[in-house]
């Protein structure tokens, strides 16, 4: 298992920043698959495909059981946004607003 960036080149080559202690290392990888939606990247690393940065709300009861292993502890991949976009209207219906709510509780707790 690679213990630092410099070590991810024999799994893949494609610019990525992690960050350790507020010193930033750029890595070239080269993914074996891209994907923008986080169930998919998560099953792959549960089959063994390769590794995965995933958030720790979707890793966490693999890492406990075990079905996951951490790599490079030590770093971590630079903060993103997430962001929850819907309609303009004069109302934000009740169930959106539900949504909003909901998804700022859960992140809040992870943050």
């Amino acid at each position: 298992m690679p213990q630092y960036p410099a070590f991810l080149n024999v799994h893949s080559r494609r610019t990525m920043e992690t960050e350790r202690a507020e010193q930033f290392v750029e890595v070239s990888v080269d993914p074996i698959m891209h994907s923008d939606n986080i169930a998919a990247l998560h099953h792959a690393a549960l089959d063994g495909r390769g590794i995965a940065i995933l958030a720790s709300f979707v890793a966490n009861a693999d890492l406990a059981t075990g079905r996951l292993v951490p790599v490079m502890e030590g770093y971590q991949p630079i903060s993103s946004t997430v962001s929850i976009i819907y309609p303009r209207a004069p109302i934000v219906p009740r169930k959106v607003r539900a949504f909003i709510d909901f998804m700022t509780t859960e992140f809040i707790q992870i943050t």
